[in-house]
């Protein structure tokens, strides 16, 4: 396996570029177009906080509304997207990063018409795979601007140097989190560890599990206050998922909760969630692009 990995690894640094390129396009009045997928991580700081179910279930909530989507399985410990969307897992995020097939060819249908790639399972584990894969993976994910407008990856609670550049790349973090304190902790230090406050990605906290509003409003405040104060980083309220017997009830049957049970309280707030979460990452997308616009003129008035 070590051999292996060592094999990979070159075999990266052969072909990952040195930074990643956002396809850019002009639109009125010269000013940047958004012409490439919003990418959305969701991430938790521990296990068992519901970052699966609020990858997939947004994901598919994004597709109900008429959104082109794709979800990336990245979870490094317990990949569970093709679980809880009852796909094979033919293919997975290990062939792209390995360079084994590319990912348009590892790609399946999945609820809603939601295009999915399964995340790594068995032997072989995302720690084996040198970071610049992950630039491999994103820019496979960008090339696919013309069928896509939306792009989840589910990072669970992976705090690794891969995880790390999904989380730059991105648009949006979701830091998910359950109102217990130590889960709350946890997502604190997986901020404090993963995120850099000179980065244009917005940084929403994700109430899931939550009992009551009040409780969840409570963690938002907690999340916004410790953030700001001891790391100088912002954090913006993205949403709560209530508490909701149907979410069990439909992990279990493999078919997504807002397709499942599409009245009860935790589909709502999850299709809720999904707009609040598109409306911040598109200004983020545009930030992106006029900040590569900016680069670009700067560089050019200084030859």
């Amino acid at each position: 396996m070590r051999d292996q990995a060592e094999a990979l690894r070159r075999l990266v640094a052969q072909h990952a570029s040195p930074s990643l390129e956002l396809p850019a396009a002009v639109g009125r009045n010269g000013r940047p177009a958004l012409r490439r997928p919003q990418l959305v991580v969701v991430a938790g700081g521990k296990g068992g906080v519901g970052t699966t179910t609020v990858a997939v279930n947004m994901a598919v909530a994004a597709a109900q509304s008429g959104r082109r989507c794709l979800l990336v399985d990245v979870d490094g410990q317990c990949g569970d997207v093709a679980l809880l969307t009852a796909v094979r897992e033919k293919y997975t995020v290990a062939d792209v990063l390995a360079q084994r097939r590319r990912l348009v060819k590892c790609l399946q249908c999945g609820p809603a018409g939601v295009k999915i790639l399964a995340g790594a399972w068995g032997f072989e584990r995302l720690s084996d795979y040198p970071p610049a894969a992950a630039e491999i993976l994103i820019q496979q994910v960008l090339e696919m601007s013309a069928e896509l407008e939306l792009a989840v990856f589910d990072c669970g609670n992976g705090h690794s140097p891969m995880a790390e550049r999904f989380w730059r790349a991105a648009d949006a973090v979701l830091a998910v989190s359950s109102v217990e304190p130590a889960s709350i902790l946890d997502t604190y230090s997986a901020i404090k560890q993963m995120y850099h406050r000179r980065w244009q990605t917005r940084l929403l906290s994700v109430v899931s599990m939550a009992p009551h509003k009040a409780a969840a409003e409570g963690v938002h405040q907690r999340l916004r206050e410790a953030c700001q104060r001891f790391l100088g980083v912002v954090v913006t309220a993205g949403g709560t998922v209530s508490q909701d017997k149907a979410v069990a009830a439909a992990n279990r049957s493999g078919v997504p909760v807002v397709l499942q049970s599409p009245h009860c309280q935790a589909a709502t707030d999850i299709r809720g969630l999904a707009e609040r979460v598109l409306s911040f990452a598109g200004r983020a997308a545009a930030g992106h692009e006029e900040e590569r616009e900016t680069l670009k003129i700067r560089a050019g008035g200084s030859r």
